[in-house]
């Protein structure tokens, strides 16, 4: 479960790196395929890998990125294959706040989890941003098998979710196989019940772990 977490943070840098990139370079078309080349290198460097099918961006002032069939992969742990991606740089958001931003969109995707858990996912959006040392999302929608929402702040030299208000609802069938008590030996590190199919990712606060 920790290194799946590890793998959507991954996730999210990725696409913060190929977000700023893109931004600071033109024509953005070109732009976007080379930014995206340095975030799968970046991805690649964690064992974390990433191919596409195409990239197009519109807009002139600031693009928006749609990146058509994105597979993203940090075997034998997880595995997401996206249909569509929509990414937009927030440059202002950015000088503001110190932090790379962008917004984030999908539509459609399907996952791979640990113990082959295959999960249909629709639309999904959040906005990331991304420092030296952890990686914000907030505002996140998951809709699909999976319906996720609330933020998330994962520390990443420390490897650890510093903070956390994501709250999931799982079908019948997932909830039995997370309930069951092989599984709630590794996953009840991180889930912890609140209703029947409902679950909520623990946190750890501590900076000395």
């Amino acid at each position: 479960m920790k290194r799946l977490i590890k793998f959507l943070a991954l996730l999210a840098l990725t696409m913060i790196v190929f977000a700023v990139t893109s931004w600071l370079l033109a024509p953005w078309t070109q732009a976007g395929i080379y930014a995206l080349d340095v975030a799968r290198l970046h991805a690649a460097n964690n064992e974390c890998y990433a191919t596409y099918r195409a990239i197009e961006a519109n807009g002139r002032i600031t693009p928006i990125y749609s990146i058509r069939d994105l597979d993203v992969e940090r075997s034998p742990y997880a595995r997401i294959s996206f249909s569509n991606v929509r990414i937009k740089p927030l440059p202002l958001s950015s000088l503001l706040a110190g932090t790379a931003t962008c917004f984030i969109e999908f539509d459609g995707a399907e996952m791979t989890a640990p113990m082959n858990i295959k999960l249909n996912i629709g639309n999904g959006s959040a906005r990331i941003a991304a420092s030296d040392s952890e990686i914000t999302a907030t505002h996140v929608i998951v809709s699909g098998d999976i319906r996720i929402t609330g933020g998330i702040t994962f520390d990443m030299p420390g490897g650890r979710i510093k903070n956390s208000t994501l709250a999931m609802r799982v079908p019948d069938s997932l909830n039995s196989i997370i309930s069951s008590p092989m599984a709630a030996q590794i996953i009840g590190q991180y889930l912890e019940s609140e209703n029947h199919g409902e679950w909520r990712l623990k946190y750890d606060a501590s900076p000395n772990r």
